[in-house]
C-alpha cells in the first residue's frame, strides 16, 4: 500500500500553505527566493514574485531561484515544469517541497533526478487553518545546490546528493571493451541501496511514532528499540505500494540491528 492511503482531491484542500518559520532558513541559505510559482495557500509572500491561481504559472517563464510547494493533485504537472526551467537554463534552483510517497510514478521518474533530497523529520503543521495532514514531507533541489543550502536542508532531516542514477544496461554492453566502467555501475547500485536503505529506516520510525501516537495505554511503549526484520517487511510494502509475498522471519530470533545512522 502506498505510504499514506489518502487521495487528493482538487478543492480547497489541495493547497497546503508553507509554514514561514520552515521557509524563511531555506530562504536564507539562498540570498531569497526570486519566484513561488504556485502561490496563494500561504499568508505571506514567500518569494520575490508570485504567480496564484488567476496567473497560471504553470503556463509562464519562470526564473531565478524558485520555491514551489504546488497543489498536490497535480504535483507532478508542477515537478515537470520546474526540471524543464532548470535543464533550460531558466532557473538556477528550485527548491520543492512533495509528500513523501516512493511508490509513485513521481517519485522514481523524477524526484530520484533531483540535485539532493530531503526527507523532513517530523510532520509540518501547514499554514493556513486546520493543515496537519497524516503524511511526511521531503523536499527536492533541482539545478544548483550550494553547500549553504544543503546545511540548511541538513538541519531538517536527512539529506542524500543524487549524483547518479542507476540506468539499466544490456550485459553485453557492460562486457565488452567499448562498455561502461563496471565500477561505476556498481557504485550506483550501492547508491541506490543506500538510499533505500534510508527510506526503510524513516518508514520504520514512522510506523514506531503513528503506534505510540495512538495507543490508548502509555505504558506500551516499544519494548525495544532494535529493529527487527518483521520491521522491515512492513516497510518494504510501504515503500513499494504492497506486501512483501514468501517472507518469513521469526521476530524474536531474526532482527536487524541497524539499516543506518539514526538522527
Amino acid at each position: 500500500m502506498s505510504l499514506f492511503s489518502h487521495e487528493f482531491h482538487e478543492d480547497s484542500s489541495d493547497e497546503f500553505g508553507t509554514p514561514a518559520e520552515f521557509h524563511r532558513p531555506l530562504a536564507d541559505a539562498v540570498g531569497g527566493f526570486d519566484l513561488d510559482p504556485a502561490s496563494g495557500a500561504e499568508s505571506q509572500p514567500l518569494a520575490s514574485t508570485r504567480f496564484t491561481k488567476e496567473d497560471d504559472g504553470l503556463s509562464k517563464e519562470w526564473f531565478g531561484t524558485v520555491w514551489l510547494n504546488p497543489p498536490f493533485s497535480e504535483k507532478t504537472r508542477w515537478v515537470r515544469k520546474a526540471r524543464a526551467e532548470v535543464a533550460e537554463g531558466n532557473v538556477e534552483t528550485a527548491v520543492v517541497l512533495l509528500p513523501v510517497d516512493t511508490s509513485t510514478k513521481l517519485f522514481h521518474d523524477h524526484v530520484t533526478d533531483a540535485t539532493a533530497i530531503c526527507f523532513v523529520e517530523g510532520r509540518l503543521s501547514f499554514d493556513g487553518g486546520d493543515r496537519n495532514p497524516n503524511f511526511g514531507t521531503l523536499l527536492a533541489v533541482f539545478g544548483e545546490a550550494s553547500d549553504d543550502l544543503l546545511d540548511a536542508l541538513d538541519r531538517k532531516g536527512s539529506v542524500f546528493r543524487v549524483d547518479a542514477k542507476h540506468e539499466r544496461a544490456e550485459q553485453q554492453e557492460l562486457v565488452t571493451d567499448g562498455g561502461r566502467d563496471r565500477d561505476d555501475d556498481l557504485k550506483r547500485i550501492a547508491d541506490a541501496l543506500e538510499l533505500q536503505n534510508a527510506l526503510l529506516l524513516q518508514l520504520v520510525q514512522d510506523r514506531r511514532r503513528d503506534a505510540a501516537r495512538n495507543d490508548p495505554n502509555p505504558d506500551h511503549s516499544a519494548s525495544s528499540d532494535r529493529t527487527t526484520a518483521t520491521d522491515v517487511v512492513d516497510a518494504y510494502g510501504d515503500l513499494y505500494g504492497g506486501s512483501v509475498a514468501g517472507w518469513e522471519f521469526d521476530p524474536v530470533s531474526d532482527r536487524v540491528e541497524s539499516m543506518g545512522d539514526e538522527r
